[in-house]
């Protein structure tokens, strides 16, 4: 395998030049909006992708963040996939409301998100980031149910009213696309399968065993596939007989537990783990990853903070 953190500036722009998005150039104009279901997306060889879990932006975990930013941009990243459950989104995600429910402000919130995914875009400096639907973000299903005409309006530029690119006042020009369902199916339905092969996508179903929900969706796709919704750590593999290996993984979150907004965590298994995924493509295009727990660490001065370990180079939150 290449050392890619010895990859020359014009070995990345080639890797770069090879990403393809629904069999177009990931830097055309053709992606930089709203797409519904799953779209292919083709990585050439030693391309490397960051896979995100939930947010929940209104729950952030501040620490986790600033080492989830710190460490994205020592990558060299080729793309983000940042897998649904952006924010918390109370009302429509149908959970049961938190305490500030009265006072709670949607435009705010969406505003906040979409300044978190900006930040994510630019500090890690990737040729795209791409942002999948959850079960807190389902408008289109939301809309589909309660208010089917309005989820068919349209700005003057053809443009969805409710595009979430528009909502979070994300710029146009940013190469920021988000994936929406629409079988409505909670926000289920989005996703990109990389290199044909690979399903990235929120989930659809929440088991007690870490690992449980994505290779039941996987032993069902015949495919492998990668999820965040359920906020649990855990990855599996199985040989086929006609497909070869196939892989699924459940990858965390970055939320605080502790927050108002993760009241539910009570009418759930508490095995809840920060993370994040890091995906390289090897040669033949076979895409290899590596979960990367961000844990609570202690300094030597006996301080408290909360750090992870990758490639023998230790990353830590900037505030203690």
């Amino acid at each position: 395998m290449k050392d890619l953190s010895k990859l020359t500036r014009a070995e990345r722009q080639a890797i770069a030049n090879g990403v393809l998005f629904n069999n177009r150039p990931v830097n055309s104009k053709y992606g930089y909006s709203q797409l519904q279901q799953v779209r292919n997306l083709t990585v050439p060889d030693f391309a490397t992708i960051l896979f995100w879990p939930d947010l929940h932006t209104d729950a952030k975990h501040e620490q986790a963040r600033q080492v989830a930013l710190r460490f994205a941009a020592d990558l060299g990243l080729t793309i983000n996939i940042l897998a649904g459950d952006l924010g918390d989104q109370p009302n429509i995600s149908r959970w049961p409301q938190p305490t500030n429910a009265k006072s709670y402000d949607l435009d705010r919130e969406e505003t906040q998100t979409g300044k978190d995914i900006t930040e994510i875009h630019l500090a890690t400096g990737a040729l795209a980031t791409y942002i999948i639907d959850g079960n807190h973000l389902r408008y289109q299903a939301y809309l589909n149910t309660v208010a089917g005409p309005l989820a068919t309006l349209t700005n003057r530029d053809g443009s969805r009213v409710f595009n979430a690119k528009e909502r979070m006042k994300i710029s146009r020009d940013l190469p920021i696309t988000h994936l929406a369902g629409s079988l409505n199916r909670g926000g289920f339905d989005g996703g990109l399968l990389i290199n044909n092969t690979d399903l990235a996508t929120h989930g659809n179903r929440s088991t007690r065993q870490p690992g449980g929900a994505a290779r039941v969706m996987s032993d069902n796709l015949n495919i492998s596939v990668h999820t965040g919704h359920t906020h649990k750590v855990a990855n599996g593999a199985r040989q086929t007989t006609g497909k070869g290996v196939i892989k699924w993984s459940e990858n965390g979150f970055l939320a605080d537990f502790r927050s108002a907004m993760m009241a539910y965590i009570g009418n759930l298994d508490k095995n809840w783990q920060l993370n994040l995924t890091v995906w390289t493509v090897a040669h033949d295009g076979t895409i290899s990853e590596q979960l990367v727990p961000i844990t609570p660490m202690v300094l030597s001065d006996g301080r408290e903070t909360w750090g992870l370990v990758f490639g023998g180079k230790v990353y830590l939150a900037t505030d203690y």
